[in-house]
Parts: C-alpha cells; sequence; structure tokens
C-alpha cells in the first residue's frame, strides 16, 4: 500500500467514527418511531454498523480511485450556514410536528 493510500484510509477510519456514533444514536430513534420496523438485535446494533462499513468501505474506495480529496475547509461563514441549513428544518419539526414549546 503506497503512503497516499494509507492517507485516505487513516483519514476515513477516523472520520467513520462520527459516522458510527451517528449511527448508533439516529437508528434507534428511527426504530422507536417507524412502525414497520421492528425493534431487534439487527435493527438497533446491525443498522449502524452496516450504515459505517457502506459509507467508510464507499468513501475509501471513492477517494482511492478517484485520488480526490473531497474535503470541505469548513470557516466561520460556511460553519454558520451549515447550522442555519441544519437546524432550521430540525427547529421547524420539533414546533410543528412534536409541539416542543
Amino acid at each position: 500500500m503506497d503512503p497516499e493510500q494509507r492517507r485516505i484510509v487513516r483519514e476515513e477510519l477516523w472520520r467513520s467514527v462520527v459516522w458510527f456514533g451517528l449511527g448508533l444514536v439516529c437508528w434507534p430513534g428511527l426504530v422507536d418511531r417507524v412502525a414497520r420496523l421492528e425493534q431487534d438485535l439487527f435493527t438497533v446494533f446491525g443498522l449502524p454498523v452496516v450504515t459505517w462499513a457502506v459509507l467508510t468501505g464507499g468513501m475509501i474506495g471513492i477517494r482511492t480511485v478517484s485520488r480526490a480529496e473531497l474535503q470541505y475547509q469548513l470557516t466561520l461563514s460556511g460553519f454558520l450556514l451549515w447550522g442555519v441549513i441544519l437546524g432550521v428544518p430540525g427547529a421547524v419539526y420539533l414546533v410543528a410536528v412534536e409541539s416542543y414549546l
């Protein structure tokens, strides 16, 4: 394995920690709310593992084949923009659907 590929794998494995954490937090909440998904060992623990493996393997494969960085340098304005893009729909959902006030 060449040094460039090792760097890509290392970066994506570190990034995959976030994917796995998000999967562990989000999938059980989704399974709890969707009546068609049964609450068993696979849906609560298996879906986060499958999500982690697909995202990590896919990104390693894409970056290795294309040799593209596929990284976004987040500035303060970009951070605020993403906060608004993600936060406003989340707040509207909590207020309108969940009556969270």
